[in-house]
C-alpha cells in the first residue's frame, strides 16, 4: 500500500485543515522552539483536479516540508490554493485566517483568488471558439468568446508542441474569474475543466506565462456525460465527466481494475468545490466516494490513475442507507457506508467511532435535504471521529462512515447516542 503524503497533498487534508483555521484567530506561541525539518520539492500538490504550485509574494516557490513524519504546508500556500484571506498582524504576532469571525464548524466555499478581468489592449487579438467546442490557433495573447451548446464539464487543454508555456484564464459574462492554469496539463501545457452553463458566453484568455511568447494550440470539447440514472463506463485514462443525477440520494462512484491500474476519483460541485476524493477504499487499489447528490445539479467526477497510465471501470449506483434504530445503536463498519437516523427523541446525540486502533474513520453527518452539517477525523481518542450535534426527533438525518488517508482497510464500531 502506498503512503499517499509522501507523493501528494490531499484535498481532504486542506479541507480538514481549514475546518480547524478557517474563520479563526491563531496566536503563535511566545516562545519559539527550533526544529530540522526536511524541505521537500518532490510532494506534488494538487487540487480541484489541478497541480498547484504555491508562491510567496515576491513569486518564489513555496515547498512543502516534512517533519516528524508529517507534510506541513505554509499558510499562505493554503490560504492562496483554497481563496481564504490571510493577514498578518506584527504588533500582536497573530495570523487571521478568513473572516477573524469564529464559530465556524465548516469552511466557506473556497473564493477563487480573482486576475484582472480581460479588456482591451495594444497587441491582444479576439476570436470566437465554435459552441460545440474544437481548435484554434493562439500565436498571441487572445481574448475568445465562448458560449457553449451544452451545461455540464467543459475541457481546455492547450497543445504547445514544447515551444511555449501557454496560460489560460476564463472568465464569465460580468467579467468574473471563473478559472486559470498554467502547468497542469504537461510540458509547459494548460488545462482547465470546468462546469459552464448553456447560452452563457465567457471569456477565455489565451496567453503565455509571464513575458512568454510562441504559438500553441487551443483544444476545447465538452467531457463526457455519466448516465443520470447511474451505470458503467470504461476510463482508460485520466478523464473528467458529467454527472447530472436524476434523482435526489446517496450516491456510490466505485472503480474495478483487476488491481493493476490504481483508479482515483474525486468529485466537485457546479462552483468548482472539491466535495470528496478517494484512492483505495474499494480494496485492491480501487477508489469508491459515498455521498449525497441532489436531482438536476450539476457535478465534476475526476478520474485519474496514480502511476498516471492505466483502464478501469467506473460504476455509478444509487444506493439505499442502512437505518440506525431510532434510539441509536452500535454498528460495525468494515467499508464505506451510509446510514439514515431518525431520532426518537430531540437533543444532543453523540456519533463515536471506535477502531481498536487499525484504522482511521472519518464522519459526515448530512441533514434531511442531504446538505453537509459537519464533519469529523480525529474527535475522538486514537484516531477516532467523533460528532456531537442537536437533533430533531422525526426529522431524518444521514451519516456517512469514512476513512481518512488510508486504503479503507480495517474495521470500527460506530456507536450512536443521546447525550
Amino acid at each position: 500500500m502506498k503512503n499517499f503524503l509522501d507523493k501528494k497533498i490531499s484535498v481532504r487534508s486542506l479541507l480538514v485543515l481549514l475546518l480547524v483555521v478557517v474563520a479563526a484567530t491563531v496566536a503563535i506561541a511566545a516562545t519559539a522552539t527550533q526544529i530540522v525539518a526536511t524541505l521537500s520539492p518532490d510532494i506534488t500538490i494538487r487540487y480541484g483536479g489541478v497541480i498547484q504550485t504555491p508562491r510567496d509574494y515576491s513569486g518564489n516557490v513555496m515547498y512543502p516540508v516534512t517533519y516528524g513524519g508529517r507534510t506541513y504546508l505554509p499558510l499562505l500556500a493554503i490560504s492562496d490554493i483554497l481563496g481564504v484571506s490571510l493577514n498578518w498582524d506584527q504588533a500582536t504576532k497573530t495570523v487571521t485566517i478568513g473572516s477573524g469571525s469564529g464559530g465556524s464548524t465548516t469552511p466557506p466555499p473556497p473564493t477563487p483568488v480573482p486576475s484582472p478581468s480581460p479588456s482591451p489592449s495594444p497587441g491582444v487579438g479576439s476570436g470566437t471558439i465554435p459552441s460545440a467546442g474544437g481548435q484554434v490557433t493562439v500565436s498571441r495573447e487572445t481574448n475568445f468568446t465562448f458560449t457553449p451548446n451544452q451545461s455540464g464539464v467543459w475541457v481546455f487543454r492547450t497543445l504547445n508542441n514544447g515551444n511555449s508555456d501557454p496560460y489560460l484564464t476564463i472568465f464569465d459574462s460580468r467579467g468574473a474569474w471563473v478559472a486559470e492554469d498554467d502547468d497542469s496539463g504537461g510540458g509547459n501545457n494548460a488545462l482547465i475543466s470546468v462546469i459552464l452553463n448553456a447560452g452563457t458566453t465567457y471569456t477565455v484568455k489565451a496567453g503565455f506565462y509571464g513575458a512568454g511568447s510562441g504559438s500553441y494550440t487551443l483544444a476545447v470539447s465538452a467531457a463526457p456525460a455519466l448516465p443520470t440514472n447511474g451505470g458503467d463506463v470504461r476510463a482508460t485514462s485520466e478523464t473528467n465527466y458529467t454527472f447530472t443525477p436524476n434523482r435526489t440520494g446517496i450516491w456510490q462512484f466505485r472503480t474495478s481494475d483487476n488491481g493493476s491500474s490504481d483508479p482515483e476519483l474525486a468529485i466537485f460541485n457546479s462552483n468548482d468545490e472539491n466535495l470528496n476524493y478517494d484512492f483505495d477504499a474499494a480494496g485492491n487499489l480501487n477508489a469508491l466516494m459515498v455521498m449525497p447528490l441532489h436531482a438536476g445539479e450539476t457535478y465534476r467526477v475526476y478520474l485519474w490513475f496514480y502511476g498516471g497510465t492505466g483502464n478501469c471501470t467506473l460504476t455509478v449506483s444509487q444506493i439505499t442507507p442502512v437505518t440506525i434504530p431510532a434510539n441509536g445503536d452500535s454498528l460495525r463498519v468494515s467499508t464505506v457506508s451510509a446510514y439514515s437516523f431518525t431520532p426518537a427523541q430531540s437533543g444532543t446525540w453523540e456519533f463515536r467511532t471506535s477502531n481498536n486502533g487499525n484504522c482511521d474513520p472519518f464522519l459526515w453527518l448530512y441533514d434531511s435535504n442531504y446538505r453537509l452539517i459537519t464533519t469529523d477525523d480525529d474527535g475522538g481518542d486514537e484516531l477516532n471521529a467523533r460528532i456531537s450535534h442537536s437533533l430533531t426527533a422525526g426529522e431524518t438525518y444521514y451519516v456517512i462512515a469514512d476513512y481518512f488517508e488510508s486504503d479503507g482497510s480495517g474495521s470500527y464500531t460506530l456507536t450512536v447516542s443521546r447525550r
